[in-house]
């Protein structure tokens, strides 16, 4: 749903949203693409390969990494 101004995301919102109570196609072909994005993306096993990559990615960038704060970092 693109977004334009707030009225108007509002009044698409709840069209879909009534679309959704009304028209029972609509609403299980969007519950199987839920369904099937939750599976893709949110599982546990998916997380953690996700994660995995990231601390893998951080450590080949070895200690060239920076980051960066609007206060001093101190070594303890």
């Amino acid at each position: 749903m693109p977004y334009s101004s707030y009225e108007h995301t509002v009044a698409e919102l709840a069209e879909r949203l009534k679309q959704l109570l009304t028209d029972l196609p609509t609403y299980e072909r969007e519950a199987a693409l839920a369904r099937e994005r939750m599976h893709t993306w949110f599982k546990w096993e998916v997380r953690g390969r996700q994660l995995h990559q990231v601390y893998r990615n951080m450590q080949e960038a070895g200690p060239t990494l920076h980051i960066r704060t609007s206060q001093p970092v101190h070594a303890a």
